[in-house]
């Protein structure tokens, strides 16, 4: 892990903000800013509006805002790159299984599951821009795929992320095939066999009621 990501820490929120893109983060990272402000105004700009104990207060506030802060940002952004490596691998295991059988809805909420655990599971959000491209939803895959880029991992998932890019850009220029020739030929000799039939019948019904008449008045 680099030192620039590190040093996300300093500023509370930042680290959710920067690499997740969490709105909690930029609402931290903004109280703090406020708070900061405030306190410097007060102590230097206005130092005779406020009492001492205000000035103190607030510096005291703030730099346990400040610890806790960065505490739990060092600890998600250590959880964001390392992850919970042996539950990972069983959620991704299973997921795994079910879309090699085809059960896109078992697939894709074991998928939803690890990523929200685990945002930096590279494996998990490409096997589930994959599993939306083959269900049909692009734009969701394109999101998995913004978010990969995002990752600290990114590099190593280079060539993986061009291909599924790639792949979802062929499904978009590919127009929807139309049917042969001789489907619908075939389409189209049985309805009109169909509507012979239903034609017939009906001609058979009206010979056997003109029969039936007929003989009724020859009674």
């Amino acid at each position: 892990m680099g030192l620039a990501a590190w040093m996300t820490c300093l500023w509370p929120g930042l680290p959710r903000l920067w690499w997740r893109g969490q709105g909690t983060g930029f609402c931290t990272a903004a109280v703090f800013a406020i708070w900061l402000n405030f306190s410097l105004a007060a102590t230097f700009l206005l130092p005779d509006r406020f009492p001492t104990l205000v000035h103190v207060g607030s510096w005291a506030g703030l730099a346990i805002f400040w610890g806790v802060c960065v505490r739990r940002g060092a600890g998600r952004l250590s959880h964001f790159y390392c992850g919970d490596g042996q539950r990972n691998d069983a959620l991704f295991g299973r997921a795994q299984e079910e879309y090699l059988k085809g059960h896109w809805f078992e697939a894709e909420s074991l998928l939803l599951r690890l990523v929200r655990d685990d945002p930096a599971d590279v494996e998990g959000r490409l096997l589930l821009a994959t599993l939306y491209r083959h269900t049909q939803r692009a734009a969701l895959a394109q999101s998995q795929l913004d978010s990969i880029v995002r990752s600290p991992h990114a590099a190593r998932w280079a060539w993986e992320i061009r291909s599924e890019r790639a792949q979802l850009q062929r499904a978009a220029d590919t127009p929807a095939e139309p049917a042969p020739e001789d489907e619908r030929a075939d389409v189209s000799g049985g309805d009109d066999a169909a509507e012979g039939g239903a034609t017939n019948e009906e001609s058979a019904g009206i010979d056997d009621s003109e029969s039936n008449g007929g003989l009724s008045k020859a009674a």
